[in-house]
Formats: structure tokens, C-alpha cells, sequence
């Protein structure tokens, strides 16, 4: 492998895994650098702890309120932008999902919450 090559590669995991943060960030409204993130639990951990069974209690609390009639979709995509976030900040950047994919995977997303609101 070229030195280009390996430069773009590591360029390319990093704004994918930059990616996965800020969407951690938006659907949590919690920074990485925030006080509860000691020792060994980062954002990351914390949410990959959460997931599935207790991520109503690590996403903002504003975007899923008791008694809304589209709780049961708004959580199922939750999940799926968790589960792409967790993807995008794996700690092998080889084992990261591309950009590509990621976008795709956003997109179906984006159908599936549409076509479930109708």
C-alpha cells in the first residue's frame, strides 16, 4: 500500500467515526467531553451499554414523550441511527462502516419513519 493510500484511508474512518459522534451528540444532547464520561466509560461505551433494551433513557427526552401516538416508530428509529452511530465509531477503523453505507442506511431510514407515519 502507497502512503496516499493509507492516508486516505485513515482520513476517511475518521470522518465516519466523527460522523457517529455528532449523531450521538445530536440524539442525545450530551458532549463526549461531558463530566460523566471518567475513567472508562466514554459516549460511546454509554450508549453501546444503553442499547437496545434502555435507550429511552440515554436519548433526549424531548424526542419520545409518553402518550405520543408515533412512540413506537420514533424509538424504532432511534434505535436504527444508534446502531448506525455505533457502527460508524467502532474502535478498529477497518471494522467502521463507509460513508457510503451510511448514508444509504439513513436513507432507508428516512423511508421507513416516512411510510410508517401514514
Amino acid at each position: 500500500m502507497t502512503i496516499l493510500y493509507l492516508l486516505i484511508l485513515v482520513s476517511m474512518s475518521c470522518d465516519v467515526y466523527s460522523f457517529g459522534i455528532l449523531m450521538i451528540e445530536t440524539f442525545t444532547r450530551i458532549r463526549p467531553s461531558d463530566e460523566i464520561f471518567t475513567g472508562d466509560l466514554s459516549i460511546q461505551r454509554w450508549i453501546s451499554d444503553s442499547f437496545p433494551g434502555e435507550l429511552h433513557k440515554v436519548v433526549d427526552s424531548n424526542l419520545v414523550q409518553p402518550g405520543d401516538e408515533q412512540i413506537a416508530a420514533k424509538m424504532q428509529c432511534l434505535l436504527s441511527i444508534m446502531e448506525l452511530a455505533l457502527n460508524c465509531t467502532l474502535v478498529r477503523p477497518d471494522a467502521r462502516i463507509s460513508m457510503k453505507d451510511a448514508l444509504s442506511t439513513l436513507k432507508k431510514m428516512r423511508l421507513q419513519l416516512v411510510s410508517s407515519r401514514h
